[in-house]
């Protein structure tokens, strides 16, 4: 049986050592605060510590994929005990990752890379899923990616966003926008598109759990044929009882499994404190998601 190594970048919000327990590798992505550059998905650079520097200088962490050289080292030392690598980048209308990870890979047919047209722990959701077609041993690598290209439009993956201010920051929605939102407590849920981008979909309002747990609900009314095996729950810097009420919600619907994570400093850097997203697997939509909140937010779409 050959032996595939699958790899993801830090964006799929699973730290370092979490994601060696579960036989992934990652590659970090790169954090600027300020002058100082970090490795993302490490100990030195938690969401706590991208929030303490935002609030005392307001300017935004800068993030950036992977370069060549690092992916090739990267690749390199996977296939030192691997045959064959599959890797896992986000969504290329986001990234330069995707794109990084090609010119790395090119000549190599022992590499293959996966867009995978989403975000965050939709990522996680794919290399997880690689990962059990190839310890299963039945498939090809060629035939472990097609199945995980199927798999790709059947993974929901978004977030609630607290407040617009980091969306403000980036450039992602106006001040108007900033204003209204705020003043109406108003919180919307992004979500990624089917064609690797994101859109602002359902828009929910009050406090942040009760808000939380209209997102999760909402969300999953809007899919058929839901897998109740396993869902995964990100968060930044967000109220331990927020989290454990999420976890609880999904547990109540019917999910066997909640996988829970804080999400890495790339995803934060972008949605700010209080964000929860969640990502799960199902069959088939049950009904549009479309922005209902385009004409408050100004914008349906945003770029990492």
């Amino acid at each position: 049986m050959i032996k595939i190594a699958i790899s993801g970048e830090s964006t799929m919000d699973i730290k370092a050592d979490e994601a060696a327990r579960m036989g992934l590798y990652t590659l970090p992505f790169h954090i600027q605060l300020g002058e100082e550059s970090y490795l993302d998905g490490t100990k030195e650079c938690t969401c706590a510590k991208l929030f303490e520097f935002v609030d005392s200088t307001g300017i935004l962490p800068k993030t950036s994929a992977a370069n060549v050289g690092e992916l090739k080292e990267h690749f390199a030392k996977l296939l030192e005990d691997h045959d064959e690598i599959i890797h896992f980048t986000i969504s290329s209308a986001l990234s330069a990752g995707y794109s990084n990870a090609l010119m790395a890979a090119e000549g190599n047919d022992k590499i293959h890379v996966i867009d995978s047209k989403t975000i965050s722990l939709g990522i996680f959701f794919q290399a997880r899923f690689a990962q059990k077609l190839a310890q299963e041993g039945e498939l090809s690598t060629a035939q472990i990616v097609e199945k995980v290209l199927e798999y790709q439009s059947h993974i929901q993956a978004s977030l609630l966003i607290d407040k617009l201010d980091y969306m403000y920051k980036g450039g992602r929605c106006s001040k108007v926008s900033l204003l209204g939102a705020n003043l109406l407590k108003i919180k919307p849920a992004i979500v990624s598109t089917d064609d690797g981008k994101l859109t602002v979909g359902r828009k929910f309002r009050g406090q942040l759990n009760k808000a939380v747990k209209d997102y999760l609900l909402s969300t999953l009314d809007s899919y058929e044929g839901i897998d109740l095996s396993f869902a995964a729950v990100g968060y930044t810097v967000t109220p331990e009882e927020t989290v454990k009420m999420a976890e609880a919600t999904l547990k109540e619907y019917g999910f066997k499994e909640v996988y829970l994570t804080e999400t890495n400093g790339t995803d934060a850097s972008h949605g700010g404190p209080n964000v929860v997203g969640f990502a799960f697997a199902y069959e088939r939509k049950k009904q549009s998601q479309g922005g209902l909140l385009s004409r408050i937010m100004g914008k349906s779409e945003s770029e990492e």
